[in-house]
């Protein structure tokens, strides 16, 4: 991208239900150190005090713009945003999130300096007993200029986050910076999770197989509140299927190369969703649980994942429910999801 003094960022958070936390998420934005921001601010039909919240922002911070919309979902919230836009780059926090004071001046910096298509920020997870992890996606900044490079150290960690051999790098959309031009100019955008189990895998996969030049930076510039209401408790046999769709989809869209260590990683990815579903389905104590899992065990694109997986290059303990999935000893896969469950 070519340098742009000042740029101007637009800052897109998509808001549902987050009223107990939205105040620190919009403070956080409105407090940056870089001040040259567009903040769009999406009420996708929250039915708390979001709101007013947001209307309130608009109020005191000019830089502020607030659209109330019926419920629509994240991924078309998002791209909303996106086509309302104006930035030279967007950054897409949730809003119960925030970011650190120099948290945009550190992306834009990066951006500058290397003529970044995209910059990859680390981040810290907010755990529900208030202590904070940290997590990098590089110990020091690394530059990738060309696809090659762009595909073996974004896409090759994005994809392989199960394998062993890799370090896993955020698939999230939230802590990367974004050229917008790039991302509009392709058409890149988001697909509802109902359709496509990660949202922001698809889209990130999507945008990289544009870029030429990206920077992965140590810094932990976001923090992402894990406060347990994000996840459903209820095992629920679409989401399941959604995983599935995102598997055929890649399969079926050339956004990965051919080599076979690729589709390797992308099954132990996908199975990954598959042995949460298979956990939440366990521990929802239904009658149907063992018909149910059966008929998961036997599903045509399960079966072929389970085949495609190398078990020796997968991160335990998935590679262990790759095993029992593999040879469907649903029953000791059974005992020990409740023991794990029991345990935690």
């Amino acid at each position: 991208m070519k340098k742009v003094e000042n740029p101007l960022v637009s800052v897109i958070v998509p808001i549902y239900k987050v009223e107990a936390y939205l105040e620190q998420c919009i403070e956080s934005i409105v407090s940056q150190s870089y001040t040259n921001l567009e903040i769009l601010l999406l009420d996708d039909g929250s039915p708390d005090g979001c709101p007013a919240i947001c209307d309130a922002w608009a109020e005191k911070d000019p830089r502020v713009r607030v659209v109330h919309k019926a419920n629509s979902g994240v991924s078309d919230t998002r791209n909303l945003g996106i086509s309302m836009a104006a930035g030279d780059y967007l950054l897409m926090p949730d809003g119960d999130d925030y970011l650190e004071p120099e948290a945009i001046a550190v992306l834009v910096g990066f951006a500058g300096k290397y003529g970044a298509q995209c910059v990859l920020g680390g981040y810290r997870r907010l755990h529900p007993d208030g202590t904070l992890s940290e997590h990098r996606g590089t110990d020091t900044v690394t530059v990738c200029r060309g696809k090659p490079e762009v595909q073996e150290r974004i896409l090759r960690r994005l994809i392989g986050a199960e394998y062993r051999a890799v370090k896993p790098l955020s698939q999230s959309a939230c802590v990367k910076l974004y050229d917008r031009k790039l991302l509009v100019e392709n058409g890149v955008a988001f697909l509802p999770i109902r359709e496509i189990g990660s949202e922001d895998l698809y889209f990130n996969l999507c945008f990289f197989n544009h870029v030429q030049t990206a920077v992965i930076i140590p810094d932990t510039l976001y923090v992402y509140r894990d406060n347990g209401a994000s996840c459903s408790n209820t095992y629920q046999p679409e989401r399941l299927d959604s995983f599935l769709k995102l598997y055929r989809k890649l399969r079926e869209t050339p956004l990965l190369p051919d080599a076979q260590e690729y589709q390797q990683m992308l099954a132990a990815n996908i199975l990954g969703g598959v042995s949460v579903c298979v956990k939440l389905l366990i521990a929802s104590g239904s009658a149907d649980t063992f018909r149910t899992l059966t008929h998961i065990l036997e599903k045509e694109d399960i079966r072929r994942m389970l085949g495609q997986c190398r078990l020796s290059q997968i991160r335990f303990p998935l590679s262990l429910f790759c095993f029992l999935m593999k040879h469907r000893l649903k029953g000791t896969l059974y005992c020990l999801i409740k023991l794990f469950l029991k345990l935690n």
